[in-house]
């Protein structure tokens, strides 16, 4: 079942692209996406977890800080891995991003006591290269710095995230707690980066299908995908579902070529192959 959990987050990550495709088209910028993905997801935790596990909601004073940086870098994950693209290319950031789970492999094994083994750092370097290929790495390639520096940050957050995601769970910190009130400091600190009066103009001119797509986009992308990847953690080592969490860009890809009439290349099959071989491989990892 834990299994299933990351693997269900990750496809929830993966339709990001389909919602960002529709959300662009209506105006909306990547500070506004990030906030609005922080609001919903935030709004959907709370009520999901008020009416079943109420308990959970109730946290311990050395559990607030942790939670705190873990909404911190969950915002700045996406806000920097959206700056990475800009100034870089979506190949750059998604290389770049997913080198978080060697961050959190190596951090787990001396904090966390988890096992080292060479199944582990090979479907980490699998799914690295993998990711590489589904978006392009071939010829997707633009070095910039700014983009490289905003792509280390984002790697940087989203393995903070996921360091704290898990520190909360050995302090005590239920799922649904660690989900809701990570979204909840993600959104207050979203609004530093965000012009309301320009949002709510935007808002105010987007037809009720296009709020819909904001809903659902902060739904699926945002309290889903950090849910099911909450409860992975449960069980599960940290590095393990960190790397597992590349079915991502994969699912992406699949995606956009059903949907929006992407062309599926031979780089692209041999990169899901990849990918797929890691998740199967890191299924055996308990420890």
């Amino acid at each position: 079942m834990n299994i299933l959990f990351i693997i269900l987050a990750g496809v929830s990550w993966g339709t990001a692209g389909l919602f960002v495709n529709q959300l662009l088209g209506f105006g909306f910028d990547s500070v506004e996406m990030a906030c609005v993905r922080c609001v919903v997801g935030g709004v959907s935790a709370l009520i999901y977890t008020y009416f079943t596990d109420k308990e959970s909601l109730k946290i311990k004073l050395n559990q607030v800080a942790i939670l705190i940086v873990s909404g911190i870098a969950f915002f700045l994950m996406a806000f920097l891995y959206y700056l990475a693209i800009k100034h870089s290319s979506a190949s750059t950031a998604v290389i770049l991003l997913y080198l978080a789970p060697i961050v959190v492999m190596t951090f787990s094994i001396f904090y966390f006591k988890e096992k080292f083994t060479i199944t582990k750092l090979l479907a980490a370097i699998c799914s690295l290269i993998g990711c590489g290929l589904v978006t392009g790495l071939i010829g997707g390639l633009r070095f910039e710095l700014i983009g490289i520096v905003y792509a280390i940050l984002s790697c940087l957050c989203y393995a903070t995230y996921s360091i704290c995601v898990k520190l909360a769970l050995t302090k005590g910190a239920k799922t649904g707690g660690i989900t809701a009130y990570s979204f909840v400091f993600a959104a207050l600190i979203s609004f530093i980066f965000l012009d309301v009066p320009v949002m709510y103009t935007k808002l105010s001119h987007t037809p009720i299908y296009g709020i819909i797509n904001f809903i659902l986009f902060g739904f699926v992308t945002g309290f889903l995908a950090s849910f099911f990847y909450s409860k992975a953690m449960e069980k599960l080592p940290a590095g393990v579902v960190s790397s597992m969490a590349s079915i991502e860009p994969m699912t992406q890809t699949i995606l956009c070529v059903i949907f929006l009439n992407e062309v599926l290349t031979v780089s692209s099959v041999i990169g899901i192959l990849l990918i797929l071989a890691a998740v199967i491989a890191l299924s055996f990892c308990k420890k």
